[in-house]
């Protein structure tokens, strides 16, 4: 005898056994099943028995599943019938009525137009930002020199005048100098045995290359004792919001559009006729550093760049050590300005900016000292202005917070 799991039902008829798939036997027939066998034999009429039995009790369970799928079909048009009379997709009488098909019709219509429009001017965007790419990489093939993989093509950064190829300009720029981040950082070889007594590098050099330029490096490290989140938030005030720069130099918004509230497109008026155009955006990784990366603009066809022009590059890096302990690295590089064609700007003129007179010094070499001399004075106190203005911001958040 096969047993299956059952439970006992008390019924007007008697004792009841209920099996797994709900077919309810007799106790009757739990006693005919017994009496086979304990008698079991091989005799046709016992057999016949067994087999009526099983038959009855087969037709039995597939009534009942037959009744479970009907119900729960039935379940299943009740729950449609009850949403369709809701949303109004089909009517009590029956049919839809015409006028709400037509409407229907006319509202698909008019949104296939719409994003047949919008399709096809992606499509003529992406044209007119081939023809630009087109363009620049004809430009770039009459480059004298071979790429070297690890210098920067500063005389190829462009801006075009689509507001496509500048948005993918800003983008690529500013995610390329990311991506450098780390390997600028190891070049730069800032002092690995930091402790909380002794934080403060400053090294700040003046390079005069065979082009009879100079090459400013900068490179800063220090400690700050705050959160990675005030100082992220520091750093965004004061290079990314701020209208005026570190060096006190009113800056002019140009593009804020592309970047959001992460970066800023904007030109400095060092001199009044030839305005200096730089690029900065902020990058956060939660819970382990920030970076800010900054890059001068060299060719803007939207807005146009002064007579001299002049590369430089920027990164400042905030990374936790620990609670409550951050370390700054920043390192700058910014070349002489010249023209487009290479002819640098005269040192006197430089020098003018710098407020240098080098009308006392007669050799070049006596120049060149005087200058860097008054350079270095000012970019050091610029540094530990930035520093300070730092530390004070991210006290004042302390005490917002604390209120």
């Amino acid at each position: 005898m096969r047993f299956e799991r059952v439970k006992m039902i008390e019924s007007n008829e008697g004792t009841l056994i209920e099996d797994e798939h709900s077919c309810k036997y007799s106790t009757r027939e739990i006693l005919y099943d017994v009496r086979d066998e304990l008698e079991r034999s091989s005799d046709p009429e016992y057999i016949r028995r067994k087999l009526h039995r099983e038959r009855i009790r087969d037709y039995r369970r597939s009534k009942v599943m037959e009744m479970k799928k009907l119900q729960q079909e039935a379940e299943e048009l009740q729950v449609y019938i009850a949403r369709a009379k809701k949303t109004k997709k089909i009517a009590v009488e029956g049919s839809l009525p015409w006028e709400e098909v037509a409407l229907a019709l006319q509202e698909a219509t008019y949104d296939s137009k719409c994003n047949n429009a919008k399709l096809r001017s992606k499509v003529q965007k992406q044209r007119q930002l081939v023809q630009i790419m087109s363009k620049w990489v004809s430009m770039m093939v009459h480059v004298e020199r071979s790429p070297n993989a690890n210098l920067s093509t500063w005389r190829n950064v462009c801006l075009f005048q689509s507001d496509e190829s500048r948005k993918l300009g800003f983008e690529w720029m500013t995610n390329h100098m990311l991506h450098h981040t780390n390997n600028v950082l190891d070049q730069c070889e800032f002092p690995s045995d930091v402790t909380l007594n002794q934080t403060n590098y400053l090294d700040l050099q003046c390079v005069w290359e065979d082009s009879g330029r100079y090459r400013l490096y900068q490179k800063h490290q220090t400690i700050f004792f705050t959160s990675l989140e005030k100082i992220t938030k520091a750093l965004h005030q004061l290079y990314i919001s701020n209208r005026v720069s570190v060096a006190n130099v009113e800056k002019e918004d140009l593009d804020i559009q592309f970047l959001n509230d992460s970066g800023r497109y904007s030109r400095t008026q060092q001199w009044s006729a030839n305005p200096l155009h730089f690029l900065r955006r902020q990058f956060i990784e939660p819970g382990h550093r920030s970076i800010i990366v900054g890059q001068n603009i060299l060719e803007d066809e939207k807005y146009p760049v002064g007579k001299y022009i002049g590369d430089a590059q920027a990164w400042i890096v905030v990374t936790q050590l620990q609670a409550g302990v951050i370390l700054y690295q920043n390192y700058y590089t910014a070349e002489q300005l010249h023209t487009k064609e290479g002819t640098p700007l005269p040192i006197e003129q430089d020098a003018l900016f710098a407020a240098v007179n080098l009308q006392n010094q007669a050799t070049e070499q006596e120049k060149r000292d005087a200058f860097f001399h008054q350079i270095r004075s000012q970019w050091t106190q610029i540094i530990k202005g930035a520093e300070d203005a730092i530390r004070m911001m991210c006290l004042a958040d302390s005490h917002d917070s604390a209120m």
